[in-house]
């Protein structure tokens, strides 16, 4: 980024993308965590289309259509979730609610059918973009899973069942569709699809598994850790490599 015009503009926004990482992760409450969640979805918008290249321009629209419904989805399942006082009544309301706030969350994480703007957004991303896309915004939507998600609301086996399907098809299709890929940043945005199809099944396995759910969150947050040391530094050999 050294040689880059916009290079102040960039810093700018990184700056912010990565305020709003840091907030959300120390943030105590649901609102907090969705105002520095909101502040790091819509900082990331200036970096997918700071080239400002047609495909740069298409991968931005995507990827704000879908912060927009993942915010929204947030927002009202954060309300519903303080209207009846935190799911303290095993209702089909509090059931839908959580529903409601996995598909929000998913959105970020790259959920099967959530996921089309990462093969779009990371190919034209400037590369620190696109590292830090990858190695960590992807994984707050699992912070707020892992936070904001109850187990309390019956029945949660649908929950569970309905992750561990997604993750299923996430994982294998974003694996076969990232073999025929030829652009490098294409085929690390289909890994992470991949990788977060994983992650997906494993969150999944905490409704239908419940005896086993710490050990199983144990496991997510070391794979987490791993994904976004290895991803970002691969995304970032991609910057420093001719392909």
């Amino acid at each position: 980024m050294a040689k880059d015009p916009k290079q102040s503009i960039f810093t700018i926004f990184m700056l912010l993308a990565m305020s709003g990482c840091f907030g959300l992760t120390l943030s105590q409450d649901p609102y907090g965590f969705i105002t520095f969640f909101t502040l790091m979805s819509l900082s990331s918008f200036v970096l997918v289309i700071h080239q400002l290249s047609e495909e740069a321009r298409e991968a931005a629209r995507s990827y704000i259509h879908w912060v927009i419904i993942g915010e929204v989805l947030l927002f009202s399942g954060f309300c519903l979730y303080q209207w009846h006082a935190g799911f303290a009544l095993n209702s089909k309301l509090a059931w839908i609610t959580s529903l409601i706030v996995v598909l929000g969350f998913g959105s970020k994480v790259g959920l099967f059918g959530m996921h089309w703007w990462l093969p779009k957004a990371h190919p034209v991303a400037p590369v620190p973009a696109s590292a830090i896309l990858s190695g960590f915004m992807v994984k707050a939507g699992v912070i707020g899973w892992l936070r904001f998600v109850p187990h309390s609301a019956e029945p949660v086996e649908i929950i569970g069942c309905l992750l561990l399907g997604l993750g299923v098809v996430g994982t294998f299709s974003g694996a076969i569709k990232g073999v025929f890929q030829h652009n490098p940043k294409v085929v690390l945005a289909y890994s992470t699809v991949s990788q977060m199809g994983i992650l997906t099944m494993a969150f999944g396995a905490t409704f239908t598994l419940p005896d086993n759910r710490d050990a199983i969150i144990t496991v997510m947050i070391l794979y987490c850790t791993h994904h976004g040391l290895a991803k970002s530094a691969l995304f970032f050999s991609i910057g420093i490599s001719p392909f």
